[in-house]
């Protein structure tokens, strides 16, 4: 039997800056292997969604999984539960956003490599 639940979901995400509302009850999910892309106008809310996945940024609601980690934010906060989760789920995420300065020294491959070889402390081979 094939695990068919999604790798990430994200379900009812809002988050708002102030009065700036950016989120507003935002579901997706994603399997393993799915290429997906976010489209829309500067400032419509595409790297926020990014962020709150990760926990970079804490939804004020809504409910995220990802790789069978679960987490339901309420109020933009997180118990001491969810931030160990949250840790958990960004060991196992990678995101490289449009305006991260990558190493001009290195090549793409040993850019990309830095954060499991440094953080996870995995084997270069």
């Amino acid at each position: 039997m094939t695990n068919t639940s999604p790798a990430v979901s994200v379900k009812g995400l809002h988050k708002s800056f102030g009065e700036n509302k950016v989120l507003r009850g935002i579901d997706l999910k994603a399997q393993d292997g799915d290429v997906i892309s976010l489209i829309g106008a500067s400032g419509s809310g595409k790297s926020t969604l990014l962020r709150c996945i990760p926990m970079l940024e804490t939804p004020d609601s809504g409910a995220i999984s990802v790789g069978g980690k679960h987490i339901a934010p309420r109020g933009g906060k997180l118990n001491r539960a969810e931030e160990r989760t949250a840790r958990a789920i960004r060991r196992d995420l990678g995101f490289v956003f449009q305006n991260f300065n990558l190493w001009p020294h290195r090549t793409v491959l040993q850019n990309v490599v830095e954060a499991p070889l440094i953080v996870q402390r995995r084997n270069k081979t």
